[in-house]
């Protein structure tokens, strides 16, 4: 039997928390529109989160950065948690990453600041409100920017007896943080000299605090050598060309990796492209991580 369930976000108390949103899968076949393929910067997170409740894949569910926040979940539900290890509690009891739940009647959900990672997931079982899956925040933007106060209805249903808590073996996705980020020859990679191309090899990066779903701004440490702080000159003029998440583009402020929300076409030189499955990964890495890319060969 199904039931209506509210889900309230109350805000954060801290200033650092991002922008949560409620994201749907990514889109398929809607570039050529110049639209953004969208979806959650971790997939994998975000499918562990569905898959726990036995929910569709693509199911809309909420995405947390940085800081969890409070969250008011009124009606009977089931409720899953992924991703980043915010402390999570509910009503007051501590639920780890890979949990899922049922609940009863009204429920809060606390989460603090992440740890290890950046962000976190949670997903509902249940259909959510028509308003809110034919949105066009959700049809063209992918996903639905939450603000305090922001609250949405779907109809949930659970099963048989009550079961306090599920948790599965494992936490769900687990990235190395120390390693680094494979990535590939991009088509304007040869455009480099083998001095400058060395260079941001062996460089090693931080991600500025000014990026978002867009992109990753990334920032030379301090004891970068020259070969790459010189680039700027050989930036040459192109036509706006194709990119997609995982591009890496070289401007004249530094490498930025394009994410989920990146435009469809970009006027920088395309020089790396991320290895399948690294984007989520770095997403996860947080401000302070320092790492430097890896070149694959194709073969």
């Amino acid at each position: 039997m199904e039931n209506q369930v509210t889900l309230e976000y109350l805000g954060a108390a801290s200033i650092a928390s991002g922008s949560a949103k409620l994201i749907s899968g990514a889109r398929r076949g809607v570039r050529h529109l110049a639209l953004p393929s969208g979806g959650p910067v971790d997939p994998p997170s975000a499918a562990f989160a569905n898959e726990l409740l036995g929910n569709p894949p693509g199911q809309p569910l909420i995405e947390v950065p940085l800081v969890g926040g409070t969250w008011r979940i009124q009606g009977d539900c089931r409720i899953a948690l992924t991703g980043a290890d915010m402390h999570w509690e509910i009503d007051g009891q501590p639920v780890a990453p890979g949990t899922a739940r049922d609940l009863r009647d009204s429920n809060t959900l606390v989460g603090r600041a992440a740890r290890s990672a950046v962000f976190a997931y949670f997903a509902l079982n249940g259909r959510w409100s028509k308003e809110i899956l034919s949105s066009r925040e959700l049809l063209l933007g992918g996903n639905i920017k939450i603000g305090k106060s922001w609250s949405s209805n779907l109809l949930a249903c659970v099963d048989g007896a009550v079961k306090q808590q599920f948790t599965a073996p494992g936490p769900g996705p687990v990235y190395d943080m120390t390693s680094p980020i494979n990535v590939y020859p991009g088509p304007e990679w040869t455009w480099l000299s083998p001095t400058r191309r060395e260079g941001l090899l062996t460089a090693r990066y931080e991600i500025s605090t000014q990026s978002n779903r867009q992109g990753l701004r990334l920032l030379p440490q301090p004891n970068t050598p020259n070969s790459y702080r010189d680039h700027a000159s050989e930036l040459l003029q192109m036509i706006s060309s194709p990119v997609l998440p995982g591009t890496v583009q070289l401007t004249p402020a530094g490498p930025i990796i394009l994410g989920p929300d990146a435009h469809t076409v970009g006027g920088y030189p395309r020089i790396l492209m991320l290895a399948p499955g690294e984007l989520a990964r770095v997403y996860q890495f947080g401000f302070r991580r320092a790492f430097a890319f890896h070149l694959q060969d194709f073969y």
